[in-house]
């Protein structure tokens, strides 16, 4: 064997041991004299994103807001080594969003019981939403020889409904989490998420 790369033995077998010989004064040379590491990439990793794939936001008569996304992402992971097989991964994100908002720029007045004609205002802004979003992600390992492998068949759902106000001086909110896993291929994955978030923010 002669050229910038030699192998140990001359056709090595796929189960068995290679050394590898790397001549850096043939070829351009440009390893001539380097005398560290060097390193040879063992796998290479290529993703796609659609984000978002697709968009629609719609406003209609009574100040409700509906919003619809799709995400997509699709990654191929190549192993240059072993059965140098592919591993596949799809994942896929689509998003139903409710959104209602009203404001009192003038605030609300309370009147005070024996304080005559004194009232107390401040400003109130609320929104509310609703939130529907189902994932699916998928994972596949294809190699020759062996065949197709499907890894992971993954579905999740999440419904969440927030509610967030603003009186001017304090701003708060909650959202309520109910959701459900599914993974077709590994039933251990399968669980239920039931949670709630609640935040408020003093300002002076």
């Amino acid at each position: 064997q002669t050229g910038v790369l030699t192998t140990d033995p001359a056709f090595p077998l796929q189960e068995g041991p290679v050394t590898i010989t790397f001549d850096a004064t043939l070829g351009n040379g440009g390893l001539a004299g380097y005398e560290s590491d060097v390193y040879v990439p063992t796998a290479k990793t290529t993703a796609t994103r659609w984000s978002p794939l697709l968009s629609i936001n719609v406003t209609l008569k009574n100040d409700i807001q509906i919003t619809i996304s799709d995400n997509l992402t699709n990654t191929v992971m190549k192993n240059y080594t072993g059965t140098q097989a592919e591993t596949r991964s799809n994942s896929n994100s689509l998003q139903l969003r409710l959104q209602y908002s009203f404001s009192s720029p003038g605030g609300f007045a309370i009147p005070l019981p024996l304080l005559n004609k004194l009232r107390i205002s401040f400003q109130s802004d609320l929104t509310t939403s609703l939130s529907l979003t189902r994932s699916r992600t998928t994972s596949e390992l294809v190699s020759s020889g062996y065949g197709d492998q499907l890894q992971s068949d993954r579905e999740e759902w999440r419904i969440e409904p927030a509610i967030n106000y603003d009186f001017g001086t304090v701003t708060a909110g909650l959202t309520g989490i109910y959701g459900w896993k599914t993974d077709r291929v590994n039933s251990q994955y399968n669980q239920r998420d039931i949670g709630m978030n609640i935040w408020v923010t003093i300002n002076f």
